[in-house]
């Protein structure tokens, strides 16, 4: 038969305080750490999503405007010098 009598106490004195003080830093520490792993992983696709952005807006700005009709050219144009504008040169 298993004594379970002193399941619960502490046996120590000061050594439950001082473990449960341990304990409750472990349990800080993992779950900064999964913070900052989740914080990594939303600034990683963030600038993924950044980077797919600004590729579009290059193939856009690529674009031959000159044989379109003059209205979807007009649009074409805007938005390639809204673009520019955003990509300063200096």
């Amino acid at each position: 038969m298993i004594d379970t009598s002193s399941v619960g106490r502490s046996t120590g004195g000061s050594t439950g305080g001082s473990q449960s003080e341990h304990v409750s830093s472990l349990v800080s520490q993992d779950y900064r750490r999964k913070c900052d792993a989740v914080e990594r992983a939303y600034e990683e696709k963030r600038y993924k999503e950044l980077a797919m952005m600004q590729c579009r807006e290059l193939e856009f700005l690529m674009l031959d405007p000159s044989t379109l009709p003059p209205a979807k050219r007009a649009i074409i144009e805007k938005k390639q010098a809204e673009i520019m504008r955003k990509y300063p040169t200096d």
